[in-house]
Order: structure tokens, then C-alpha cells, then sequence
């Protein structure tokens, strides 16, 4: 028994090609961090700019003042729950835009 193929409307793919887009815009626009440190013993130490990433949760910070190696910048469970709300909000809206295109041809 052949399984049916998944396919998708060239409407449904320009919209999903448009949210991903947003997405990726969420995703990569930085959001700065300025952050002020006090210490008790020296005196009130310059602002420490830090610059973050991600969305919904920040999974890249880039502190100019850190010369850790770049994979100590990431974290991961944070971009892994990104991907999988993108890949679930994609599949949301390309099974309305599916179910919005069927619905209009029955008509």
C-alpha cells in the first residue's frame, strides 16, 4: 500500500517562507544587556555590555568583556527549545493555511 505523499499549496509555502522569515528575525535581532557591577572592596567596577540572542529564550551571549571560547557562548537546551517551538509554530500555521485553502475548494 503506497503512503500519501505530503503536499503542500504554493500559497501555504510562500506564508511558511514569510513566518520563517520572521522567525529567523526574532532570532538573530540582539537585544542588549547592560549590566552594573559592584563589588565591596574596589570601587564600582565599568558596566559590563553583554549582547544576547535568541527568541523565545536567549541561547547566544556575547559579553565584549569575555575572551571565553565561542562555545561557551551557546546554550544548547535554550536553542534546542527554539528550534522546536519554530518547527511548531511552522507546522501550525501550515496546517490553517491547508485547512483554510481546502475548505474555500469545497465550497
Amino acid at each position: 500500500m503506497k503512503l500519501p505523499r505530503l503536499q503542500l499549496h504554493l500559497t501555504t509555502c510562500i506564508v511558511l517562507m514569510f513566518v520563517a522569515g520572521g522567525l529567523l528575525w526574532l532570532n538573530f535581532s540582539p537585544s542588549e544587556l547592560t549590566i552594573d557591577i559592584h563589588e565591596e572592596d574596589a570601587s564600582p567596577s565599568p558596566l559590563v555590555y553583554a549582547i544576547e540572542k535568541g527568541w523565545p529564550w536567549h541561547c547566544y551571549t556575547e559579553n565584549l568583556y569575555d575572551l571565553s571560547p565561542i562555545w561557551w557562548r551557546w546554550n544548547q537546551l535554550n536553542l534546542i527549545l527554539n528550534s522546536l517551538i519554530a518547527l511548531a509554530i511552522l507546522a501550525a500555521v501550515a496546517a490553517l493555511s491547508e485547512r483554510l485553502i481546502r475548505r474555500r475548494r469545497k465550497i
